[in-house]
């Protein structure tokens, strides 16, 4: 196994659970890998066809100047997830909870910069690099073995490797929508937050990119260039156009974005900055509500060849009271909403 990857077995998820008489959740019925095996054979064995996997990280998003707190998002995930009743509804027996990347190491490296000073920024940058080269790898063992990742994080950052990891299992560059209010298409200054997607479509890993719900006020006009100049594999939909001026409902939008990108495989994007008013690491006071996010969630779910999701930014830390309980219990919604849309798809 990597060995930044801890593998979770049912006594670990045990402080989760809130068992009930006469009742079953879904951490009760949920699969475990066996951490003695090699990952990527032990994956090949379970039937399972979707894989959870966390990646509690802020280091990329601080590497970017914003403010940290994703890496709270996880484990308030797996408290409301896992207490999900198992039912007719969904089917537990198909999902693996593979476990987290412990970036404990890597923590012990970024807390001792101070990001004011350039050459520091740098190795904040260079240490995203090694997170990178960390979780791919992971990511390609799941796809490689014909599963679909599931994947909570943690900053944007991490959909650069996700899409390497997505594109070298598939031996193929891949398609990706992004329901965000930012593009992340930042210049290639080191990685962090904000350039996850360049990166990605520039070494070859992401080949048509899709921004649903980009804010029209967040977005520079290099990027916005760099988009025209790319069009045949970069389109979006701002969020203006869709709600202030109305020149587009919502719902055609993504259907439209939704066939940009259905051509070949392709994964499913959520930045939780784009919902108003939720614990995130760039919180908005104008964008999608919860009940907007689910229907786009199950909207885009429905699509063929779709080979991952990734909910990214969520941060309860960030919350304005100190037992915040609306962060993981929506992320829970979300997942558990995209399994029913793949189990109808």
């Amino acid at each position: 196994m990597n060995d930044k990857l801890l593998v979770y077995t049912p006594e670990y998820i045990e402080f989760f659970l809130r068992r009930r008489m006469g009742e079953v959740k879904l951490g009760e019925r949920i699969g475990f890998l066996n951490p003695s095996e090699p990952l990527l054979d032990s994956l090949k064995k379970h039937p399972a066809s979707y894989v959870l996997l966390g990646l509690p990280e802020d280091i990329g998003i601080r590497a970017n100047f914003g403010r940290g707190g994703a890496h709270t998002a996880w484990d308030p995930f797996l408290q409301f997830f896992l207490n999900i009743q198992s039912n007719a509804f969904i089917d537990s027996s198909d999902l693996l909870l593979l476990g987290h990347v412990d970036f404990t190491a890597f923590y012990d490296e970024m807390n001792l910069l101070d990001l004011h000073f350039p050459d520091q920024l740098k190795k904040a940058r260079a240490l995203v690099e090694k997170i990178d080269d960390t979780i791919f790898p992971i990511i390609q063992a799941i796809v490689e073995a014909g599963k679909t990742p599931i994947i909570i994080g943690g900053g944007h950052n991490n959909a650069y490797p996700i899409l390497k990891g997505v594109s070298k299992a598939k031996k193929r560059s891949v398609n990706a929508i992004n329901i965000d209010p930012h593009t992340d298409l930042r210049e290639k200054e080191g990685r962090h937050s904000g350039n996850g997607f360049r990166y990605a479509m520039d070494e070859g890993y992401l080949e048509k990119y899709a921004v649903f719900g980009m804010h029209e006020n967040y977005v520079s006009e290099v990027v916005l260039d760099w988009m025209e100049t790319h069009s045949t594999r970069c389109w979006y939909k701002s969020f203006e156009a869709m709600v202030v001026r109305k020149e587009i409902d919502a719902v055609s939008a993504l259907n439209e974005l939704l066939v940009f990108i259905s051509d070949r495989s392709w994964g499913l994007e959520i930045d939780m900055d784009g919902v108003q008013n939720f614990p995130s690491s760039a919180r908005t006071s104008s964008g999608w509500l919860a009940n907007d996010i689910r229907q786009w969630m199950h909207q885009s779910a429905l699509v063929s060849r779709l080979s991952y999701l990734h909910i990214s930014e969520a941060a309860p830390v960030l919350a304005h009271k100190k037992a915040d309980i609306k962060t993981g219990k929506l992320l829970s919604y979300l997942v558990s909403d995209f399994l029913k849309a793949r189990m109808i798809s």
